[in-house]
């Protein structure tokens, strides 16, 4: 992409495309190999690189670094070419192929070195995450997208970015103590949100984390861009999905400077349990004093622009509300059509994600993979809460495969049926 090539090998799609650069993918695999020799597993106690693969969404064309476990692959150079099997979702995840674990990232890869690093050191981070005893999660954390969560959020990443930026122990350490009676407040409002938050930042904020730690820059240098994307992160239109990469991702690079000022080592990555807080194990580390009254901690977030925060999330609540409201109408209380999630495989985008409470979460664009058959979705499916079943608004009639913002491919054996409400249909086996 930034790099200029005399010659090129490609996977040539039906279609006469070519979607990847064999030979640009051949130098992003050795970068990946490169970054986890130079770690020598010292950040994680075992080697970062791993089964990796990159796909093209629109062809599903895909290189993947080591011999896929089904055949129908052909071995160009030192990578494995092909196309991935429909049964596979598209996103930049981990999965299991074949009972073994692979991570995927989508073609094209960002151009800048660094980004692209982060990127794809995320993604490797998640296949090895269960060997390090986290759980892969994925809570709704709805009160990020209500008034007060996405206040007191922001307000907080205002104050994790100062403390990032210091250069003096005791000015970081402060700025660190603010955010974290920010985040008290939060709690305050929603005492259930603790344990979802915390279960996302060890999933996707030690990820980002290891991005930024592995990718080749100088620790005080990530810290200072982290910084930097902590400030551009306040006015983000969702942050349900979003708000671990950032907050986790802080909280652990402000644990590396406590304690490396106080035990000359980094301590608590060997101290990694499934229901560990990022959050209070910096607290406990600088010793935060978190009793601090909410009129007390009001008074410290005006500095951080509390004010003009509350009036531009009061326009955007009740701009939220009404949404909320069109999407009952649509997907709840309108003619739907109802698939059974019999084992949920999603790709989605997660910075658009809606969550909507008691009803479930709203996926503007997603692709739906399960043994009914894939279901692409360019205008919105509503999942329910339990993940049991998805709803997409209702075709003209049983014999339709597409509908408003959506189509289907169908497996054998199932069909289209008519549902419990007028003009609703459902899936079903025939």
């Amino acid at each position: 992409m930034f790099l200029s090539l005399i010659a090129t090998l490609s996977i040539v799609s039906p279609q006469g495309q070519s979607p990847i650069d064999l030979t640009l993918a051949e130098r992003y695999f050795q970068e990946a190999k490169w970054i986890s020799d130079d770690d020598a597993g010292k950040l994680w106690g075992q080697p970062i690189y791993g089964r990796l693969l990159f796909v093209d969404p629109s062809t599903r064309a895909m290189v993947a670094n080591m011999e896929p476990p089904e055949t129908g692959f052909s071995k160009v150079g030192s990578v494995f070419t092909g196309t991935l099997p429909p049964q596979i979702g598209i996103a930049n995840y981990s999965f299991a192929w074949k009972n073994q674990l692979w991570s995927m990232v989508m073609w094209p890869l960002p151009e800048n070195r660094a980004e692209r690093s982060t990127l794809v050191i995320h993604e490797l981070f998640h296949k090895i995450q269960p060997a390090l005893g986290i759980p892969q999660a994925s809570p709704k954390n709805a009160q990020m997208e209500t008034y007060d969560g996405r206040l007191w959020l922001q307000i907080e990443l205002r104050a994790l970015s100062e403390a990032l930026y210091a250069t003096d122990q005791k000015e970081r350490e402060r700025a660190g103590g603010k955010a974290l009676l920010f985040r008290q407040m939060r709690y305050r409002k929603f005492p259930d949100a603790k344990k979802e938050e915390d279960a996302l930042e060890l999933n996707e904020g030690l990820a980002q984390y290891t991005g930024y730690m592995l990718r080749g820059g100088w620790e005080p240098e990530s810290r200072l861009w982290l910084a930097n994307q902590l400030r551009t992160a306040v006015g983000l239109d969702t942050y349900a999905r979003r708000f671990a990469y950032f907050t986790g991702t802080a909280y652990a690079f402000l644990l590396n400077v406590a304690e490396a000022n106080r035990f000359d080592e980094v301590r608590w990555r060997k101290q990694i349990k499934p229901d560990m807080s990022l959050a209070d194990t910096y607290a406990k580390t600088i010793g935060a004093d978190l009793s601090t009254g909410e009129k007390e901690i009001i008074e410290l977030a005006k500095p951080y622009g509390y004010e003009n925060l509350q009036i531009s999330e009061g326009i955007r609540d009740r701009e939220r509300q009404a949404r909320r409201q069109e999407i009952i109408k649509a997907y709840v209380d309108g003619p739907i059509l109802e698939f059974p999630m019999v084992k949920m495989n999603i790709s989605f985008n997660p910075s658009t994600v809606f969550p909507m409470n008691s009803e479930g979460t709203f996926y503007p664009t997603a692709t739906l993979i399960n043994e009914w058959g894939t279901l692409e979705v360019s205008d919105g499916v509503l999942i329910s809460s339990d993940f049991k079943s998805a709803i997409v608004k209702a075709p003209k009639s049983a014999g339709d495969l597409s509908g408003p913002g959506w189509k289907l491919t169908l497996s054998p054996g199932w069909k289209i049926a008519p549902g419990s409400k007028p003009g609703s249909f459902r899936l079903v086996k025939a």
